[in-house]
């Protein structure tokens, strides 16, 4: 072999080389990310708009006359419990979205700038949502239901295809991107003659598709998975805490259209739970757009430690007054939840002060917020 083509192997091999060393200097999500992007182009691939979201009212905290800050946020507790929620879904290593999945917050006008900006910071996405006006039908059980058909606003979010609601009560065991592929969350055709069908004259059209998929709410003493018997209600009842759906404006309108008085309202469902009774009279089994089962496992209303032991995937409960087991465990993660943050901000105080050296600068944010977390 010649000088010259030994010179140009040897640069050739040095140049791959670079190239090996470049690459592999990527986090491996966001390689994986960017190969992902480049085959779904090549291939002509659309991808589906996907989010998370929750509601959060202000009628407790303006009702208690609390005004929240990064630093007494903890008295806030249904503020303090999205936050969690968000901490679970796109920061916490064992529960965080593996793809990158969107965490949107819907948010009545009652809730202050404060409180939106420090969702914005810990990376959510926040919706501003107009009241959606009640009558005199609107009977719920709590006070601080007062909101509640709000959060009906969430089908106005046409930006996404498919958007999984979770109450804000609601903390993650293991990560909930699957559920998106679950059989029973997939989008579904109107049915246009049903055994129930809608009364044209006072009800508004229905959309060509619609997706609302959950499971039935739960009794206190059921299996993990929950099995067809250990219904709190039965099989044809869902709790509105936890379930997938597919944004319509048409579909949004068809709800206003339920809330009329004068379309007979409270003979279709009850006010006690009002959202929640609206949406299973709008999707009730024998009707036009019957909600679909998707796997029990994948969240429990009323949980207890079994259920985490036996696989659940989230957990949706009053997290601040469940059983003493759930108790504690809940105030760990709450406190995991307030040192990320916590470490979050002071490595970035440091970086903007100055007060940290030019050694540490180099460190990844993210180890300096675990140095900042063992350190307080």
């Amino acid at each position: 072999m010649t000088p010259f083509y030994f010179r140009i192997l040897l640069c050739s091999g040095a140049f791959l080389l670079l190239v090996v060393v470049s690459i592999s200097s990527y986090h491996r999500d966001t390689l994986y990310d960017t190969v992902d992007k480049v085959k779904d182009k090549v291939q002509g691939i659309k991808h589906e708009r996907l989010a998370y979201a929750t509601f959060l009212a202000g009628t407790v905290a303006e009702h208690d006359g609390l005004v929240v800050t990064a630093h007494n946020f903890t008295e806030d507790i249904y503020f303090t419990s999205v936050r969690l929620l968000g901490y679970h879904l796109m920061h916490k290593p064992s529960t965080r979205s593996r793809r990158k999945i969107p965490f949107v917050v819907l948010v009545t006008d009652n809730v202050p700038e404060s409180t939106r900006a420090i969702l914005r910071n810990d990376g959510a996405t926040v919706i501003a949502a107009d009241t959606v006006e009640t009558g005199d039908w609107f009977q719920p059980d709590m006070w601080r239901w007062n909101d509640v058909m709000t959060k009906l606003r969430l089908w106005q979010l046409t930006q996404f295809d498919r958007v999984l609601f979770l109450d804000s009560d609601t903390a993650l065991i293991k990560p909930l991107d699957g559920v998106f592929d679950d059989p029973g969350a997939a989008i579904k055709h109107t049915i246009r003659n049903p055994v129930d069908a809608i009364d044209d004259d006072i009800e508004s059209p229905l959309p060509e598709e619609y997706l609302l998929a959950t499971f039935p709410e739960a009794r206190h003493d059921h299996s993990m998975p929950v099995v067809d018997g250990e219904w709190a209600i039965g099989p044809d009842y869902f709790n509105a805490g936890f379930f997938m759906m597919k944004p319509s404006e048409e579909l949004y309108q068809h709800y206003v259209s339920l809330m009329n008085p004068a379309n007979g309202t409270e003979t279709k469902f009850e006010s006690r739970y009002p959202e929640q009774n609206l949406l299973n009279y709008a999707h009730r089994r024998n009707g036009s757009m019957p909600w679909q089962n998707i796997a029990t496992n994948w969240n429990v209303f009323r949980p207890t430690m079994r259920d985490v032991e036996l696989g659940v995937y989230s957990l949706h409960a009053k997290w601040w007054g469940p059983k003493a087991d759930l108790r504690e465990w809940f105030a760990k993660e709450e406190a995991l939840m307030e040192g990320y943050y916590n470490g979050r901000d002071e490595a970035s105080w440091e970086e903007e002060t100055g007060w940290a050296d030019e050694m540490e600068l180099e460190l990844p944010i993210t180890t300096r917020m675990k140095r900042w977390m063992k350190r307080s």
